[in-house]
């Protein structure tokens, strides 16, 4: 499942209901200031689940939550976390964003969850 900005929120709600039961999950630009606490809290909560594998892509400087801003709460976590150049919030660098997720399962990444696909 891919979901970006709004639907990150959404899928992590799913999620967290017992909705849907993706195994690999790819979050596109969190919009961390777009939203409420409880609502980020939503995505952690969703991120902690052991069932599903998670790959975090987010601009260095996105004007909702630059990468540093969504690393400080996922670090714990042993998250797969991949930044790419930019501030705008489009993710539009189809070329960048399908490398980074057709790499995720052939790369040596810290996450105790990473699939081998």
């Amino acid at each position: 499942m891919i979901a970006k900005s709004i639907g990150t929120l959404f899928t992590s709600i799913a999620l967290n209901r017992g909705l849907i039961s993706p195994k690999y999950i790819v979050f596109l630009g969190i919009p961390k200031k777009a939203i409420s606490e409880v609502e980020y809290g939503e995505i952690l909560k969703a991120v902690a689940n052991e069932s599903s594998s998670f790959l975090f892509i987010q601009q260095t400087n996105d004007f909702l939550g630059s990468f540093a801003d969504i690393c400080e709460n996922v670090k714990a976590m042993n998250l797969d976390l991949f930044e790419i150049d930019g501030s705008d919030h489009l993710y539009d660098d189809f070329n960048i964003i399908s490398e980074k997720i057709k790499s995720w399962g052939s790369v040596p990444v810290k996450n105790h969850r990473q699939s081998t696909r």
